[in-house]
């Protein structure tokens, strides 16, 4: 279903009168949606809020742990589970999701993930669209199925009726006669905004030929009306002080007073001045401007006051930082041209969004400060080598992190690090995507920095010193740090999950096997305490549980872990390579000692494939997978396998089966057309293929893909 029509038709009210109607028989959930909810995480974070209070039930923890992790994939893990979590409430009720202000939503990843929900939704539910333009959610499509209700200003236009009963409501009571209602539709043209406000008017005037005389004068200019409206009744330093509060995208009394001064009147919802103000908690609390007020008090502010605005977004973005609001406090920085504190509030706050998977909301913080002034500041170049690791985006990792340490930085940074020398470290020791020997010495460089156990930093630098150790054959030296790392208060859930699995590999590789059984159990009850079970991040705690079942014999059981492990695994190539090479060589092994050669052999090429990308020709991975091609095979086995592909192309290669276009896998993939033209001829060439589903096929024989 779509409601567009442009500001003022009602949208909005209609939804509030829909999701307040006793007798409405859908559960109804409502999202207001704004800027910041370009990040597909914060997108589907508020529609998941939205429809917990609209639908209750213990169905959405699983979705609310999908979406708490890291990097979240949208499109294949919390897309199903928003879909199944609404199965039983569709079975019974329905349930309509209604998404307001639809146009301020301008990534196209959020566009093709609401298409995708339209399409997978269960029966009997169904996406509502309140927007002042159609969005691009093939509608065509829809609409030539027969699936497409639409609702347009035609629909929405007041007629005679509906302005008398809105002035009776609106004006306390006044009477229109027929006439007088049929001049307010003709004089306002029908617009529900325009009928609001004038008969609100009415109550200060004697007759209403005055306020349609008004209204009919600014035929063709009703914001010139509206703008009167507001201001009527009120001084010259209540109108400078009310036009100052259009910078707040939503605000409270106390935040609006801060930024407009002592002047401005009283804001309430209950007797709004005609502002028409649109609650957005149930406390009453926060508030936000209907948009054509605040259109209106944007054009006196820039007419009356143009100087002030920076001045005005730095008040604002004080009383945010105060109240420890950082991100809302970051737009009226950026906005201002604060580049200090618009630095200083990114360069603190992009681990938090990070670590909830809205690498999208830094990166787009990042892009307002620029390149060159990103490239001026050591924390904030630390934050762009961030958002470049948890993306894959190798080179530019190295990139930020030379700049970072060639700019330096005196005492801690922002983030809480101990130096930008630890900063640097962490990331090359975290990620390892320069080879095992620079990602063990950037750990050993982190810890050396990292001394306060109350850090989240200090645990993150011993969790990568041991898993250093421990991927370079030297488990022994990797127990204390990771001892350390999973004893520390202050670890991320991710973290900690991570270390507490790779203890269990350690400890599991030197024959402690019933310590490496009960801490793998650990691993996992983290794992899941913390919601990270489809997390690929927490993979190694589930390689820990996988490792001790082969121990115990349970071949099915670590088979099942070590396949579900690597499918999370392969849905983030980008990532660091070092989980998954444990993964497929521990796999490699379990499937060369329970006979199945062929998917042996797969994973080897695919771990091949993964290490061949780092300049690491001394690996112990590497020594493990000549071991493993010498395992002997029956003879039906030596038929020729595939070409090596590259981990960008088998990464492309996961993608084929899917219903995408090459097109649409560019845009997901983040790369040119061209690129994946190249990659696709690349694979086909290598498989022997003709055309994508020869290669499909193909690469499901040898074991590449599920």
């Amino acid at each position: 279903m779509t409601l567009i029509a442009p500001a003022g038709f009602g949208k909005s009210t209609l939804l509030a009168l829909w999701h307040a109607h006793p007798g409405r028989r859908r559960a109804l959930a409502v999202l207001a949606v704004d800027a910041r909810d370009n990040d597909p995480v914060l997108l589907w974070s508020g529609i998941l809020a939205a429809l917990t209070a609209a639908a209750p039930g213990p169905q959405w923890t699983a979705v609310a742990r999908l979406l708490r992790q890291t990097n979240p994939d949208i499109d294949a893990a919390v897309l199903p589970a928003v879909c199944a979590a609404l199965a039983p409430h569709a079975a019974t009720t329905g349930v309509t999701l209604a998404i307001d202000d639809c146009h301020l939503l301008t990534e196209p990843a959020c566009h093709r993930q609401l298409a995708a929900f339209v399409a997978a939704q269960p029966p009997n539910c169904q996406l509502l669209v309140a927007s002042r333009r159609n969005p691009p959610l093939r509608l065509a499509r829809l609409r030539a199925a027969g699936r497409l209700l639409e609702i347009g200003p035609t629909e929405l236009r007041f007629d005679a009726g509906d302005a008398a009963g809105l002035a009776t409501t609106a004006a306390a009571g006044v009477d229109l006669h027929d006439g007088t209602a049929q001049a307010l539709i003709e004089a306002g043209e029908g617009w529900p905004v325009a009928v609001h406000l004038a008969a609100r008017a009415m109550r200060h005037h004697a007759d209403a030929a005055t306020v349609l005389a008004q209204l009919t004068a600014s035929h063709g200019h009703l914001d010139d009306y509206i703008t009167e409206e507001i201001f009527d009744g009120l001084s010259r330093q209540q109108a400078v002080a009310l036009a100052r509060t259009a910078v707040l995208g939503q605000f409270t009394t106390t935040l609006a007073q801060a930024v407009a001064g002592d002047d401005l009147p009283a804001l309430d919802s209950r007797h709004p001045n005609g502002l028409l103000l649109v609650p957005l908690d149930t406390t009453g609390e926060w508030f936000r401007h209907h948009h054509l007020i605040q259109h209106a008090l944007r054009q006196r502010l820039h007419r009356d006051e143009p100087h002030t605005l920076a001045r005005l977004h730095r008040r604002a973005a004080a009383w945010l930082l105060a109240q420890g609001r950082t991100e809302d406090a970051i737009e009226h920085s950026l906005t201002a041209g604060d580049t200090a504190t618009a630095i200083t509030s990114v360069a603190s706050a992009y681990m938090a969004a990070i670590n909830t998977g809205r690498r999208v909301t830094v990166r787009a913080w990042l892009d307002r400060l620029g390149t060159d002034t990103v490239a001026a500041s050591a924390p904030a170049a630390i934050a762009a080598a961030w958002v470049a690791a948890v993306s894959g985006d190798r080179s530019a990792v190295e990139h930020w992190l030379r700049i970072a340490e060639r700019l330096g930085h005196p005492g801690p940074l922002p983030d809480g690090t101990a130096s930008v020398t630890s900063a640097a470290a962490l990331v090359r020791a975290v990620f390892g995507f320069d080879g095992l020997k620079p990602m063990t010495e950037a750990a050993h460089t982190a810890v050396k920095q990292e001394t306060d156990p109350t850090s989240p930093w200090y645990a993150m630098a011993r969790t990568a010193l041991g898993c250093a150790h421990y991927l370079g054959d030297k488990s022994h030296a990797a127990l204390e740090p990771l001892r350390r790392a999973t004893s520390s208060q202050a670890a991320t859930p991710m973290v900690r999950t991570l270390a507490t699995g790779v203890l269990a590999l350690a400890q599991h590789h030197l024959g402690q096997h019933e310590r490496a059984a009960a801490t793998a159990a650990a691993a996992e009850e983290l794992a899941e305490h913390f919601g990270l079970q489809q997390a690929p991040q927490a993979s190694m705690a589930y390689i820990a549980q996988a490792a001790v079942a082969i121990h115990q014999g349970e071949h099915d059981r670590a088979r099942t872990l070590l396949e579900l492990t690597l499918a999370l695994r392969r849905r983030a190539p980008g990532m660091s390579p070092w989980p998954t090479l444990c993964g497929l060589t521990q796999l490699a092994e379990l499937y060369l000692n329970t006979g199945d050669h062929v998917g042996a052999a797969a994973c080897i090429i695919e771990a091949r494939a993964l290490i061949d990308e780092f300049p690491d020709p001394h690996s112990p991975l590497l020594e493990l997978l000549d071991r493993l091609d010498r395992y002997p095979r029956p003879a039906q086995q030596a038929t020729r396998q595939p070409t090596t592909l590259t981990a960008q192309e088998h990464a492309l290669l996961r993608l084929l089966p899917a219903p995408m276009t090459l097109p649409q896998i560019a845009a997901h993939r983040h790369v040119s057309l061209n690129t994946i033209k190249t990659q696709t001829r690349a694979i086909y060439r290598k498989l022997g293929a003709t055309h994508r589903a020869a290669a499909v096929t193909t690469a499901r024989r040898h074991g590449l893909i599920p």
